[in-house]
């Protein structure tokens, strides 16, 4: 069974209810919620593939996104 959840708050909740697990940035460390234990990934050739998505607007100058993006290369073509 899967959870698809779009904020972190929610997927640290579904956690702390005993519903599962989640891979999360590092950042939500910061987010103390009780019940809900942090464990890091030392060997991330480990874990299975998973889809990763990001979205941003288009600029009329080269932004941060814009870099990160040049970075991962093409983006896949929609059928």
């Amino acid at each position: 069974m899967v959870q698809d959840a779009n904020r972190t708050l929610t997927v640290l909740a579904c956690v702390a209810a005993g519903l599962g697990w989640s891979l999360l940035p590092r950042s939500v460390r910061a987010l103390r919620h009780e019940g809900v234990r942090y464990a890091e990934v030392r060997d991330g050739a480990g874990l299975p593939p998973f889809e990763l998505s990001a979205m941003w607007l288009a600029r009329s100058r080269p932004t941060f996104a814009d870099a990160f993006a040049e970075m991962l290369g093409p983006a896949p073509q929609s059928s």
